[in-house]
């Protein structure tokens, strides 16, 4: 009985079906092109959705400054010119004892 050299039986094995590379079919290559044209598409609409909301949320917050400057202008307008602060006795004595 003579044995087989193991490069002989390497050789074979390659050689076999069993161990052919597979090959990709063209159903699961359209698949794969498919999902990702599919993926980039939801990718950039929504990323453009984002952008459009942040755009009217910054929108929206400067018409909320606008406004609040207005109503603050009105006020002024309504009071007059009125001092910065006005202190009570106690507090002007405090003040003095603070500044000595």
């Amino acid at each position: 009985m003579r044995y087989k050299k193991s490069s002989d039986v390497r050789e074979k094995r390659r050689n076999s079906p069993r161990y052919e590379k597979p090959k990709f079919s063209f159903l699961s290559k359209f698949l794969l092109v498919t999902c990702s044209a599919v993926l980039a598409y939801y990718s950039f609409v929504g990323y453009h959705k984002y952008r459009a909301y942040q755009q009217l949320q910054s929108q929206k917050a400067q018409q909320f400054m606008q406004e609040q400057q207005k109503l603050v202008e009105e006020q002024r307008k309504e009071q007059g010119e009125l001092p910065e602060s006005v202190l009570s006795e106690q507090g002007r004595k405090n003040l003095e004892l603070q500044n000595n």
